[in-house]
């Protein structure tokens, strides 16, 4: 009888307890599952401001970040079937392990601020994934190994290389997904990781600001499988021996693909370089901005910028058509304020053709030739036609040379509408000069000595005219105003004059940050350098980190006598850290993007 008491009392006991403890900690005590407790905010803060600001109110995860020495190389490689995908629809990754039948799994993570985490997980990892050896480009030896689906196309699309993996993993995007720059991260079973860049468009086109990824440009420079506009490896020209038109001098080949892996940034192209940095500043700031791939401003060209304010230009964006041309211009037109956050922005004109397998806009063309060097080198663009005394001004708009080349100006590129001839500058307000192999990434900025101090971007600012500011600012290239291509206005300011020196052309000269107001009242800013945004935030890629350590840049130079020695230019010792008057530069930029102005003013 003793027993059943006792029993009946410590179990009252225990079930009191479980009461009283749910009383006194609410619900979050039945989240408990297998020793794992769920975040549950019983009273969550109200949702307040716009979608980037409710976004970046959630929890970020540092597992984004791939460990130093954990980079794959060769073990897993992939790359995604599209630029860019909208809410609701599906994109497809193919992924090769260098080993058949090596385990991996996928992550899925959004870019942005976060609490300075810098990104968002936004699924559970997809994991048990079995992968296949596809093949795989050993960039440390210039070597494409093992991929037996690779196209290598010598004929219809000369000059093409396509990876054609097979066995894609599908992901649906989520309808609640806001638009942004995601990373798709693969790790294998022996944890080495890799990326693959991708943009959510925006569900509504009603953001103040629109941001261009600039995905042609991350083509063009991705050497994987030894073929890019700038490279071709050693097998690469081998296999198109007898074919000397197809390479420009010391480049790679005329057409390169977005099927297939980028060789860059450990699969990320330049998004954690010359990006990033200006993504985690405008979303730390609650900047309501939407997201969209070059690929888009291309395809919809007005459709896509004339619903929105400002539009903003990110990283090393080089090459553009002339659709993505005509649209930001006819923005500019149309009052919608323009920045250009790198420097060198349209500089090569190029085209576009479809894959292998009829998939609108997966190649891209640029013949990169030059009217210096003569007809021959034109002519190595099959759309180029030589003006004879029966057809004096050939439409030659198509040939891809560079928009500034003076060859379009005259009779070798003419065409009957004038439009061929479309400096950058004219847009842009400034153009590429130069760059530096030696001082990564570059040199201090610094306001121009001429420069307005009452100018309304450097109200509160305190930066002062001639005061160096960082040390890897301005580079690894950069722009200047050139006097010899028109001008957008009769009033371009020069707000910063940086000196900069170039190891490759041996010259000293300044790199420009250039404003105007266009007739329509908008405002069109131009940092004129790849690392404007490094002063905006702290965030620095494994790229800088590992390959452009203080010991390439602030002023040391290397064994080469013939180098300049800089580190007694003022500025040229100082951290590369952020520099709260440019970040109030930057606001005052992005405040007046979104207003009218007095034109040429």
């Amino acid at each position: 009888m003793k027993t059943k008491i006792f029993i009946f009392a410590f179990t009252l006991f225990i079930v009191t307890g479980v009461l009283l403890s749910i009383a006194l900690l609410g619900p979050s005590i039945l989240t408990r599952t297998e020793g794992i407790q769920a975040n549950v905010n019983t009273n969550p803060a109200p949702e307040t401001g716009n979608a980037i600001v409710r976004e970046n109110q959630k929890q970020g995860a540092p597992g984004w970040v791939i460990p130093i020495n954990k980079e794959s190389k060769t073990q897993i490689q992939a790359y995604a079937d599209a630029t860019s995908v909208a809410p609701g629809q599906k994109i497809n990754f193919y992924v090769s392990t260098q080993q058949d039948g090596t385990k991996y799994q996928i992550d899925i993570y959004r870019l942005g601020w976060y609490q300075g985490v810098g990104a968002r997980k936004m699924i559970p990892t997809v994991t048990k994934q079995t992968g296949h050896a596809q093949g795989y480009y050993d960039a440390n030896a210039s070597t494409l190994i093992g991929c037996n689906t690779c196209l290598i196309d010598k004929q219809k699309q000369l000059g093409l290389l396509e990876a054609r993996w097979t066995n894609p993993y599908t992901l649906t995007i989520g309808a609640d997904w806001i638009s942004g720059i995601y990373l798709a991260k693969f790790t294998d079973a022996n944890e080495w990781q890799t990326y693959t860049p991708f943009d959510v468009l925006p569900a509504t086109q009603n953001s103040a600001y629109i941001a261009v990824t600039p995905d042609t440009t991350y083509a063009a420079r991705n050497q994987w499988g030894g073929a890019g506009f700038t490279f071709a490896s050693a097998d690469i020209r081998a296999q198109f021996q007898g074919i000397p038109s197809l390479f420009a001098s010391n480049a790679g080949v005329a057409r390169v693909s977005f099927n297939k892996p980028y060789s860059q940034g450990v699969g990320a192209a330049d998004t954690l370089l010359y990006v990033a940095q200006m993504v985690r500043w405008m979303e730390r700031n609650g900047y309501d901005v939407s997201y969209i791939s070059d690929v888009d401003l291309h395809e919809r060209g007005l459709a896509w910028l004339q619903t929105h304010k400002a539009y903003i230009s990110l990283g090393d964006d080089e090459y553009w058509t002339p659709q993505m041309y005509d649209a930001v211009q006819q923005a500019r037109d149309k009052g919608i304020g323009l920045v250009f956050m790198g420097a060198n922005a349209i500089a090569w004109h190029m085209r576009f053709e479809p894959s292998s397998t009829g998939k609108a806009d997966r190649t891209l063309v640029c013949y990169r030739v030059q009217s210096v060097n003569g007809p021959a080198d034109l002519q190595r663009d099959p759309l180029y036609t030589l003006p004879t005394a029966f057809v004096p001004r050939p439409d030659n708009a198509a040939v891809t040379s560079m928009w500034s080349d003076p060859g379009r100006a005259n009779l070798l590129f003419a065409e009957s509408d004038g439009l061929s001839y479309r400096p950058e500058q004219a847009l842009v307000g400034s153009m590429h000069a130069d760059l530096t192999t030696l001082y990564r990434p570059g040199y201090p900025w610094q306001i121009s000595k001429t420069a307005d101090t009452n100018s309304i971007l450097l109200k509160g600012t305190g930066l002062t005219p001639g005061q160096p500011y960082g040390c890897g600012l301005v580079g690894p290239e950069w722009n200047t105003v050139n006097q010899k291509f028109p001008s957008p206005v009769q009033n371009l300011h020069v707000l910063g004059e940086s000196p900069a020196y170039s190891d490759v052309t041996h010259i000293t000269a300044a790199s420009n940050t250039t404003y105007y107001f266009a007739q329509s009242g908008a405002l069109v800013f131009a940092t004129g350098s790849f690392f404007f945004s490094s002063a905006l935030d702290s965030y620095r890629s494994p790229d800088m980190l590992q390959n452009m350590s203080p010991t390439k840049y602030c002023g040391q130079r290397n064994t080469n006598s013939s180098i300049p020695d800089l580190r007694g230019v003022p500025g040229m010792s100082t951290p590369d850290t952020i520099i709260p008057g440019m970040q109030m530069l930057m606001k005052n930029v992005m405040d007046q993007l979104t207003s009218r102005h007095t034109p040429n003013s």
